[in-house]
């Protein structure tokens, strides 16, 4: 249904991307094979619950997020994005890894932003809070 490059970042929320790896085979690190691995992949319902927020940044603003099920952690990049003020991102064991790398990659993209010279002060103060907030891979 979505056709983003999510690996390139082409998936953003209020102007930042997210950056969401995909494991590949070869890359397993648990008790499954790659085609069968339901938990690391982003899901069409996560990338719409990402955009609900982007529009609705209220529903998360201020508040203490918890993701059950994160998979790639599309969603809780989304409410970091849209102002929470914590995070918790939980999965099963296997899924860690490649939630961690996630949240890794993009803010360390938002920060390479601040850093740049931007016009677009609604995206820096977004960056500045998103990378603000206390997030947790449980």
């Amino acid at each position: 249904m979505y056709d983003y490059d999510y690996e390139a970042g082409e998936f953003r929320v209020a102007g930042l991307p997210l950056l969401l790896q995909t494991p590949r085979d070869g890359d397993d690190e648990g008790d499954y094979t790659v085609g069968e691995d339901t938990g690391r992949r982003t899901w069409e319902a996560a990338v719409v619950i990402a955009k609900y927020l982007e529009h609705r940044p209220e529903e998360v603003a201020g508040k203490r997020v918890l993701e059950l099920g994160a998979g790639s952690g599309a969603a809780s990049l989304a409410a970091l994005v849209c102002g929470a003020k914590e995070v918790c991102v939980t999965d099963l064991e296997y899924c860690l890894p490649t939630l961690r790398t996630n949240l890794a990659s993009s803010t360390q993209t938002w920060e390479t932003m601040l850093k740049k010279t931007t016009s677009d002060e609604l995206i820096r103060n977004t960056a500045q809070k998103a990378i603000g907030a206390s997030i947790r891979v449980a």
